[in-house]
Parts: C-alpha cells; sequence; structure tokens
C-alpha cells in the first residue's frame, strides 16, 4: 500500500519534505536530508539509491527529488543526480513539471548555466497549468538569475515581478518575494535607475533582517555597487562596512572577496589611496 493510499501517512510525508525544503533554503541541508531519508522510510525505503518494490510512487517522486537537490547543495553532485534520473524514471506527467524545474535548478548550482535553461524554459508553462505557484515562482526567480548573467534584463525583470507577484500569496514565501526584490534591483541597477534599485534593496532588506540575516551581507554589497553608480562613494563604504562584518561572521568566502573589492573602490572614490591599498 503506498502512501497515497493512506492520508495521514501521506500528509506526515508531505510535511517532512515541506520542513526539509525549508531547512535546506535557510542554510541547514544537513537537516534537511535527515528529514527526508526520514521520509523515504516512511514510504518503505531502507535506502534512497532503491525502491522497495518495482518502483517509486508519486509522492516518493517528490521526496527524491528534493533530496536530489540536497544532496547537489552538500556537495555530492553525482549521487544528487542520479537520485533526480531515479525519480524521473517514475514521475507522472502532472509532475513533470517539478521535476524539470529542479533539474535546472541543480544545472545552475553546479554553473552549468546554458543547460539549465531549457529545462526551466519547459518547466515553467507547465507549472503554471498545473497551479504549482510556489514552485512557478522558485522557477522564475531562477531563471531570471540566468537571464541577468547573460545581460537580458527586460526578461528578468519579468521574470522577478512574476515571482514576487505569486509569493506574495503565500505568508511562507516572504524570503522568496524578498530576494525577486533584490534581483530586481540589482536589474535596476543595469538600467540607471538607482533610486529605484535602492528602493528594492531596502524592501528586500527589511525582510532579510527578520528572515534570513545571511542575505544581509549580500544585500549591502550590490547597495554599495548602487551607491557608487550614484556617486556618492562615502554612503557606499558605510554599506560596505556593514556587509564585511557580516561576511567575517558568515564565512561566505566570495561575496567577502567582492565586498573587499567594492569596499577599495568607495576608497578610492572619496580620495583614501592607502586604505584601499590595505
Amino acid at each position: 500500500m503506498t502512501a497515497e493510499a493512506v492520508p495521514e501517512l501521506g500528509e506526515q510525508i508531505r510535511a517532512l519534505q515541506q520542513r526539509a525544503v525549508e531547512a535546506t533554503n535557510n542554510g541547514q541541508p544537513l537537516a534537511g536530508r535527515r528529514l527526508l531519508h526520514t521520509a523515504l522510510r516512511l514510504l518503505g525505503w531502507s535506502s534512497p539509491d532503491g525502491p522497495p518494490g518495482p518502483g517509486p510512487d508519486r509522492l516518493a517522486v517528490r521526496v527524491l527529488t528534493s533530496l536530489a537537490g540536497v544532496e547537489v547543495v552538500l556537495g555530492n553532485s553525482e549521487h544528487g543526480f542520479h537520485l533526480l534520473d531515479t525519480a524521473e524514471a517514475a514521475v507522472a506527467p502532472e509532475d513533470r513539471g517539478v521535476l524539470l524545474q529542479q533539474r535546472g535548478l541543480l544545472l545552475v548550482l553546479v554553473g552549468r548555466m546554458g543547460e539549465a535553461l531549457p529545462y526551466l524554459d519547459e518547466a515553467i508553462p507547465l507549472l503554471r497549468r498545473g497551479g504549482e505557484e510556489v514552485v512557478l515562482a522558485r522557477s522564475l526567480l531562477n531563471r531570471a538569475l540566468l537571464h541577468q548573467i547573460a545581460g537580458r534584463v527586460r526578461p528578468a525583470m519579468a521574470d522577478l515581478d512574476q515571482c514576487a507577484e505569486l509569493g506574495s500569496r503565500y505568508a511562507s514565501e516572504r524570503a522568496l518575494v524578498a530576494k525577486a526584490w533584490h534581483g530586481r534591483g540589482q536589474c535596476r541597477v543595469l538600467t540607471g535607475d538607482v533610486p529605484g534599485a535602492l528602493r528594492d534593496f531596502d524592501a528586500a532588506g527589511a525582510v532579510y533582517a527578520e528572515l534570513c540575516a545571511e542575505m544581509l551581507g549580500p544585500l549591502g554589497v550590490d547597495k554599495a555597487r548602487a551607491l557608487l553608480a550614484a556617486g556618492l562613494p562615502s554612503e557606499a563604504a558605510i554599506e560596505l562596512d556593514a556587509a564585511l562584518g557580516l561576511f567575517a561572521v558568515s564565512r561566505l568566502d566570495q561575496e567577502h572577496a567582492e565586498a573587499e573589492l567594492t569596499r577599495a573602490r568607495a576608497a578610492l572614490a572619496t580620495g583614501r589611496a592607502a586604505e584601499a591599498r590595505d
């Protein structure tokens, strides 16, 4: 008997999956993995590497799809894609959009950007037709990132606006909406709309401060870049000093290095060359 045939068990597994996704999105992938392994055990799986019977049911496919993402986040890319292949072999037609967007996301996470976009392009209309609004919003955010990287500002803004509109319907997705505002601010900087960018950054920052403080450092760097573009190096330096302090706590090395470079630019812009060389 599958979990779908036992409503209470199905609800328990869906709750575990949701908690796992939230834990992973909040920087706790090990906790997410434990929750998903628990869900698989409830489904009768002794190991995520193989089903107990002829193949996974629909709910197990969803759990495997989430677990694939957790493994990639943890650096186990080969295993993550293997799990996703296992899920894809049994995916129901109505869940294909969810699986396709996950493959697109995993390709982004491992740096294979060029391969990711077609999967997201295929997934988004399927998710829209299937009423998967939260997954759709996340997919739009990920596709917007790819558009931004490629310099396609207009389609990026369109995806970010849709993401924010969809996410705002769900109290649980406030952080997702904030990330859409953050991305929209980045796009506005590219178009020269610095006041609009700063408004978006401030709106995102208010939510980050409440729900995901680890995002305040990267946001501070983006805000500083906007201030530099507006010819306000002293204000940019203040933002960067705060961001550097946050990076020192969170140990986000790449973002920390980028903040240091932007801090040096701000120092040079205000005539403090010696500080820029430190």
